[in-house]
C-alpha cells in the first residue's frame, strides 16, 4: 500500500503577478548595466536631447504660401468675392481662381 501525500498547495497568485515581477527584474538589470557602461547612458540621454533641439528649431509647423485652387461658381456675388479677398490677404494661401464655365 502506497502512502499518498496531499497535493502541495501553491500560493495563490494574482493574474499578471509574474509579468510585473519579470518586468521589475528586467528594469533593475538594465539600470545595473547602465551604471557599468557610461557610454550607453550618455547615448540614452544625449541622442533624444539632440533630436529635440534639431527638430524643435528645424521644423517649421506654420504653413506659408500654400497653393490653393478656388472654384467660383458665383463670380459676381459679394460674398464669394469677399471670401476670395480674405484668402488672398493671408500669408498662408496663394490662390488661383478658376471661373466656372
Amino acid at each position: 500500500m502506497t502512502h499518498m501525500l496531499p497535493p502541495a498547495q501553491s500560493a495563490r497568485r494574482l493574474p499578471g503577478e509574474g509579468f510585473w515581477r519579470k518586468t521589475w527584474a528586467m528594469l533593475v538589470k538594465e539600470f545595473i548595466q547602465l551604471r557599468r557602461d557610461r557610454v550607453s547612458f550618455a547615448m540614452i540621454i544625449m541622442i533624444p536631447l539632440v533630436q529635440l533641439m534639431l527638430f524643435g528649431y528645424a521644423i517649421n509647423t506654420t504653413p506659408r504660401n500654400l497653393p490653393t485652387a478656388v472654384l467660383m461658381q458665383e463670380q459676381q456675388r459679394p460674398l464669394s468675392r469677399s471670401i476670395l479677398a480674405a484668402l488672398e490677404n493671408t500669408k498662408y494661401f496663394e490662390s488661383y481662381p478658376f471661373a466656372a464655365q
